[in-house]
């Protein structure tokens, strides 16, 4: 946020081209706007992986309230990306409960996209690359991209925090702007509020732990499922959407 936003200001201002302006301010729109519901999902879904692991909320509540402790004495002292166990699970729910489980790109020219893997087709070909028209939409699959095994190891499907603490998170190449993972996408293209929306999540996931227990029944816990509708949401078997959480003070 801290780079972006002042650049879409000087660029503003400092041209007088109407159509640039028109698209500055649908950027700025889309910087603060665009994350509402994806950012939402993170924290939801965080906070029932909270709810589903105690022993691992008591882990981070315990760092919580360490670093409580700093910041009430000195802000420059403090800084949310200095905690482990709060990094670890945002980095794991973004994994695990991928927002924008999919998205869509539209090819501007022709390209070939070219695969890391071989793929064996059911003829025998081996196909080390994809040809593709301008104007084709690929679908952009990140979630599962992040449950592949091949480069989270075999316990991909699992939520696992410590992944991100023992060195065993990742086996593949460095991809995306963040822990090598494909929710904010990447390249020219990536999302403009990445930085934006973890902070969003690391200061509601800091305060709440640090007031709240989270805890769902056992029945609710195996029922729930995840659905994709543009963004990923927390779904109770009758379809309705929402988090069967129970919160207490603590």
């Amino acid at each position: 946020m801290k780079s972006s936003l002042p650049r879409l200001v000087y660029v503003y201002y400092s041209f007088s081209f109407p159509q640039l302006k028109i698209d500055v301010h649908r950027t700025a729109g889309t910087f603060f706007i665009a994350g509402e519901e994806t950012t939402t999902s993170a924290i939801v879904f965080a906070l029932l992986e909270l709810a589903k692991h105690q022993s691992f909320q008591d882990e981070l509540r315990t760092e919580v309230h360490h670093f409580a402790k700093i910041k009430s004495g000195s802000e420059a002292g403090f800084s949310y990306d200095n905690m482990p166990l709060l990094n670890a699970l945002t980095k794991e729910s973004l994994r695990i409960n991928t927002p924008g489980a999919a998205q869509e790109r539209a090819a501007i020219v022709d390209t070939v996209l070219p695969l890391t893997n071989p793929i064996h087709l059911s003829t025998g070909e081996v196909v080390h690359s994809i040809p593709i028209r301008k104007g084709q939409v690929v679908t952009v699959a990140a979630a599962s991209y992040h449950r592949n095994e091949a480069l989270w190891g075999d316990d991909a499907h699992e939520f696992r925090p410590s992944r991100w603490l023992d060195g065993t998170a990742f086996h593949g190449r460095a991809l995306g702007p963040y822990a090598n993972l494909l929710s904010f996408l990447g390249g020219q293209r990536v999302c403009l509020g990445w930085r934006f929306a973890l902070l969003e999540m690391q200061v509601l996931l800091f305060d709440l732990v640090e007031k709240f227990r989270f805890t769902c029944s056992e029945d609710e816990r195996h029922h729930l499922r995840a659905q994709f509708a543009n963004t990923l949401m927390p779904v109770l078997p009758d379809g309705t959407r929402g988090a069967p959480l129970v919160v207490t003070r603590c």
